[in-house]
């Protein structure tokens, strides 16, 4: 057993009242929806048989028409009446009904003909649809437009549509199953274009078409699509499936299940996602939030933006929570106000630790190209009062990799440092320096050396001498002389060395022999000095010392003791060589400290 639902029966005839009677057609266009008996639409090509009778059940049957092959596509099919018999020859001055047979089935109950079918009384008529505005016609063309000669409301008949209130007048209702208005309200002015099922409740509200959709609120609208609802006032959802606007002037373009709470927020479109504040925006993807005011989620998947004017762009089951913070990739967590969190593809969460923090989890590094003639990357922290840079690594390739690693191809130093205060840098362990060491003011140190391949097996050994320490700024000359025949010699000395040094020191040693006798003749004076009391052709080694007295060393002499600054006292420079545990050292830095 099938059933039928009516959509739409209209005459093709009747607007170009230029036309002669014998030239109207015979034609009624019928629109209906083919179900089983459980309401299913059907698809597929059907045998229809078409009759009119002028009664219900019984009576003379005055034409019929059959269409062999009819197209049914989700239970909707489309059939011109008259268009295989050659015409529809009545003049619909009486009661007329349709009988309908499908597949040799005949449907149980005949449809009456209403007033659309009657409008061929216009080839009979005295007055044809040109009747002038008032004339008694209900209807009128003015330069090929159709109006109602009153303010009516208009609705499809038969097709169980409802328009409520005093207003119903102002209403348009053309669906299935559709209501306009709300009963016990009188409300103006809204409008069902089609579909089935749909509601209009509101005031000015508009439902274009599709099903179940409920435009509740003032100035609501949806476009179409399926159970959508529209409960702000100015709110509109587009289309899509199961769709919400619930706050003044939210808008969901489409999709499926999508929400927008929030007075002016707005989705557009994918699956169960949610603008839940002010302003908020979803551009799409699946089971994202927009929480709070102003806050936006581009796309991706289980993505939330709770802080105000917070950023989610895409991605996977990031969080900005902090306000104006910004979160991105997979898994990121912007906890702090002003915070930017990018994390790459691990599956692992990634947060930011403070405020206005930028965070970057990049697993395969992270590369900068620059050509400015000034600095390739800048990081100004100068109001912060922490570090501008850390570098933190774990590689054990060997001396020429490192936790930071620079080369400059030019002719500059690959790293230059300067501070305002004492350091410049500090080094927490030892250094390594592959060629010469150049520095300008004071060198301090525990202890000093040189190392080298040993002379004697330099593929093995090392070699290791220490430095020659002084309390002064001590320089040391030496060298030997060969005694004149009158037991004398000079030692010339370099031209600067008087202006150099200052307190001179001397030492004499004879060599081969004894020579108990020797002694400065003449202490230096003109860059020389002189030596006797020795036998003459005796061979003499001769060491002088003098302290620096140039303009530096004048102006940064060494202290020989000073007191420890006072937050240094009890604590020490090597604590090992005491026996101390490293906690005592003066440059101790715990672990935590120096993982701040």
């Amino acid at each position: 057993m099938y059933r039928f639902i009516i959509l739409s029966v209209l005459i093709i005839l009747v607007f170009l009242a230029s036309l002669s009677l014998a030239e109207i057609p015979r034609l009624i266009n019928y629109q209906g929806m083919l179900t089983n008996d459980s309401g299913e639409p059907l698809e597929g090509d059907f045998d229809l048989f078409f009759r009119i009778y002028n009664a219900p059940s019984g009576g003379d049957k005055r034409w019929e028409e059959n269409h062999s092959v009819v197209s049914v596509s989700k239970g909707l099919f489309n059939a011109i009446l008259g268009s295989q018999s050659g015409g529809i020859y009545l003049d619909f001055s009486e009661d007329y009904w349709l009988e309908i047979e499908v597949n040799n089935d005949t449907m149980p109950e005949r449809l009456r003909f209403t007033s659309v079918g009657y409008a061929y009384r216009c080839m009979v008529a005295d007055s044809a649809l040109t009747t002038a505005p008032g004339s008694g016609s209900n209807w009128h063309v003015d330069n090929s437009v159709l109006y109602t000669n009153e303010l009516w409301g208009i609705a499809r008949g038969g097709a169980g549509n409802v328009l409520y209130g005093d207003y119903a007048h102002t209403m348009v209702n053309l669906g299935v199953s559709c209501t306009t208005g709300i009963s016990g309200q009188n409300y103006h002015y809204s409008t069902v274009s089609g579909g089935h099922g749909n509601k209009a409740g509101g005031g000015y509200s508009t439902v274009g078409g599709g099903s179940g959709n409920k435009a509740d609120s003032a100035w609501a609208t949806i476009g179409g699509g399926s159970d959508n609802t529209v409960g702000g006032w100015w709110a509109t959802v587009g289309g899509g499936v199961g769709n919400v606007a619930s706050g003044a002037e939210a808008t969901v373009a489409g999709g499926w299940d999508n929400v927008a709470y929030g007075v002016n927020a707005t989705v557009g479109g994918g699956y169960m996602n949610s603008a839940d504040s002010a302003r908020a925006t979803v551009g799409g993807g699946t089971a994202n939030i927009a929480g709070n005011l102003e806050a936006t989620v581009g796309g991706g998947y289980s993505n939330e933006a709770n802080g105000k004017w917070s950023t989610v762009p895409g991605g996977y089951d990031n969080t900005a929570e902090g306000d104006f913070s910004f979160a991105a990739g997979r898994k990121a967590r912007a906890l702090h106000d002003g915070s930017f969190v990018w994390a790459d593809s691990t599956d692992g969460d990634f947060s930011s630790e403070r405020e206005n923090q930028f965070a970057v989890r990049a697993s395969g590094g992270m590369r900068m190209i620059a050509s400015l003639s000034s600095y390739g990357a800048l990081f100004d922290n100068q109001t912060g009062g922490g570090d501008g840079l850390r570098a933190y690594a774990n590689v054990s390739e060997g001396t020429h990799w490192g936790a930071l690693y620079a080369v400059n191809y030019g002719t500059s130093p690959a790293i230059y440092a300067g501070a305002s205060g004492d350091l410049a840098a500090y080094l927490d362990g030892a250094v390594y320096i592959a060629d010469s060491l150049h520095v300008v003011g004071h060198l301090s140190k525990g202890s000093g050396s040189f190392k080298i391949d040993h002379p004697l097996d330099p593929e093995n050994k090392y070699l290791y001498h220490s430095f020659v320490e002084s309390p002064d700024m001590m320089n040391v000359y030496n060298g030997n002389v060969v005694l004149d025949g009158s037991g004398e010699a000079r030692i010339d000395l370099p031209e600067w060395f008087e202006a150099l040094n200052r307190d001179f020191r001397y030492q004499l040693t004879a060599i081969g022999q004894p020579g108990p006798n020797l002694y400065v003749a003449r202490e230096i004076s003109g860059n020389s000095f002189e030596i006797a009391g020795g036998e003459p052709g005796l061979k003499v080694s001769w060491q002088v010392t003098g302290i620096r007295q140039d303009a530096f060393a004048e102006k940064n002499r060494i202290p020989v003791e000073e007191e420890k600054p006072v937050e240094q006292r009890g604590k020490y420079l090597h604590p090992k060589a005491y026996d101390l545990p490293e906690t005592m050292g003066i440059n101790y830095i715990d672990q935590k400290e120096k993982g701040r």
